[in-house]
């Protein structure tokens, strides 16, 4: 199937058309001169010589006007080229452009991805130091507690003379009251409360 002509082909095919009729009348005429008596010719030769002027003239006028029209459909043809390339042209900044722009957005998920597995690893590491330092705290406190639980370390009391257990609760404790603590805790070396000697070692809890 023949592909269908433009306007501006359409329109040098009409003006053609036009010149060649123009061109076959004044042809015919001319036959039909030809044809007639000589002194038919000779009335009509004045009429014919000015018919075939002005045929003259309007075949020249026509072969101008088709020259200007084809001019025109020159100039047309090549504006139409300009502006098919200057389209092929933003066609092809817009195809780069649109390629840009989605390699663009594929690096922008790929980073929001990474991003986000990051953000997933901190979260994790956050929970874990938080019940680290749970139960850092929970062994600390239960560390205080036996600290806070355990017994004052002993200390060490010289006995001197004159001193007896009350005596010597009432100097370290300052209450006489408390010298069974006294006696319980040194019953390895004292056997009865009432009885201690100079320089004995006593522990005091």
């Amino acid at each position: 199937m023949a592909e269908p002509k433009s306007l501006l082909d359409r329109i040098g095919d009409a003006l053609k058309s036009e010149a060649e009729q123009k061109k076959e009348a004044v042809s015919k005429a001319a036959e039909v001169v030809s044809a007639a008596p000589a002194q038919a010719q000779k009335e009509v030769a004045p009429s014919v010589q000015v018919l075939e002027a002005k045929a003259v003239e309007a075949q020249k006028a026509a072969v101008a006007a088709t020259q200007k029209l084809e001019a025109q459909v020159a100039d047309l043809r090549v504006k139409l080229a300009e502006k098919e390339n200057a389209y092929a042209q933003k066609s092809g900044e817009l195809v780069a452009k649109e390629r840009a722009w989605m390699t663009e957005k594929r690096t922008f998920v790929a980073k929001e991805q990474e991003l986000t597995a990051k953000v997933a690893e901190l979260e994790a590491a956050l929970k874990q130091a938080q019940e680290e330092g749970a139960t850092l705290r929970e062994q600390a406190l239960a560390a205080t507690r036996s600290v806070a639980a355990a017994p004052a370390p002993a200390r060490a009391y010289t006995v001197k003379p004159g001193d007896s257990l009350s005596a010597i609760a009432k100097s370290v404790y300052g209450n006489a009251a408390r010298w069974p603590e006294i006696f319980e805790a040194n019953k390895d070396i004292i056997k009865d409360p009432k009885l201690i000697r100079p320089g004995q070692e006593l522990r005091i809890p």
